[in-house]
């Protein structure tokens, strides 16, 4: 969740409101910086912890024992999770101190760059690391997590301006449209993809539990869908005013539930 909040500051901060003239932040956009800092702050912060828990799991230890700084040095680059997140962690702090000394939507766009490849790392590691169809699965998890951090990121920071209407909310929407689509789209091809990884059988799809899982994630993901074009569609065409800006941000809180 912190590292969804840091990309959505972030990308609107670069993407969605680079009002300001000749590449400078406007005044909303840097409050998004300088929040995104604070965000990538906490995402750091509880990377390290996430280490220190999995680490104590790997080892089989407490979680004071996993803390011993000779336990540390010694195993947490060695598995591949907690290599993961040790270098989550270390992106995510360079992108808080990134955002701090930052005024131009360029140098907002390279934390934003950072920022994500921040979030996609553990995908390295995680469950699609050990799959018979290696490099599938490994595209497809980093694929997945990419798109949807921005997707969901960006969705959460249009809501939140939506709701404070200070930025110019019309341009925001159109440029954040197509952006989702792409999303939407890559987070079901590659959702879809790793799925297949998993499957000896398509008959699974039906008779395993896992199956049934990836079924429900389907609908709901299509539910999305028309949430997100009921928003694009009626509320944003709409005459312009406070009030409709009002209801984007009540319907988009409801799709980021």
């Amino acid at each position: 969740l912190a590292g969804i909040c840091t990309v959505g500051l972030l990308l609107a901060a670069t993407v969605l409101d680079p009002s300001g003239k000749d590449g400078v932040l406007s005044r909303s956009g840097k409050r998004d910086l300088l929040l995104g800092s604070v965000a990538a702050l906490a995402w750091a912060v509880l990377a390290l912890i996430q280490m220190f828990f999995q680490l104590a799991n790997v080892l089989g230890l407490t979680l004071s024992a996993a803390a011993d700084p000779g336990v540390v040095s010694t195993y947490a680059t060695e598995i591949p999770g907690t290599r993961a997140l040790l270098a989550t962690a270390i992106l995510a702090m360079v992108v808080a101190v990134g955002c701090i000394t930052s005024a131009t939507t360029g140098a907002g766009m390279a934390w934003l760059v950072v920022a994500v490849v921040a979030a996609v790392l553990p995908a390295l590691a995680g469950h699609s690391s050990g799959l018979g169809d290696h490099g599938l699965a490994l595209t497809a998890g980093v694929t997945h997590i990419a798109a949807a951090v921005l997707w969901v990121g960006g969705l959460a920071a249009l809501a939140a301006h939506a709701a404070r209407t200070d930025m110019p909310m019309e341009r925001a929407v159109q440029r954040f449209s197509p952006l989702a689509l792409v999303a939407i789209v890559l987070v079901a091809a590659s959702g879809l993809a790793n799925a297949y990884t998993r499957f000896d059988v398509i008959g699974q799809v039906l008779t395993t539990g896992y199956g049934q899982v990836v079924i429900a994630k389907v609908l709901l993901l299509l539910t999305l869908g028309v949430i997100g074009w009921v928003l694009r569609g009626t509320i944003v065409r709409r005459a312009d005013s406070r009030s409709r800006w009002l209801v984007f941000a009540r319907v988009a809180a409801l799709d980021l539930l």
